[in-house]
């Protein structure tokens, strides 16, 4: 069950920066000015991401034991 969490958070931090990323190159190539909204789904990926480290390190240190 751990193992499905952690791969549906990834794939949502995953979905978050390409989707904020998409975004931008869509508003990009239109020529419209861009907004915040694509950054903050950007933002909110990387956090994500970056939240699961240290339960990844921890995980990585446990298996060596």
């Amino acid at each position: 069950m751990r193992a499905t969490i952690t791969v549906v958070y990834v794939a949502m931090a995953v979905y978050l920066l390409l989707g904020g990323a998409g975004r931008i190159v869509i508003q990009l190539s239109a020529g419209q000015d861009l907004d915040a909204i694509p950054f903050i789904g950007g933002a909110m990926g990387l956090v994500a991401l970056v939240l699961l480290l240290p339960a990844y390190e921890d995980r990585r240190k446990r298996h060596r034991e």
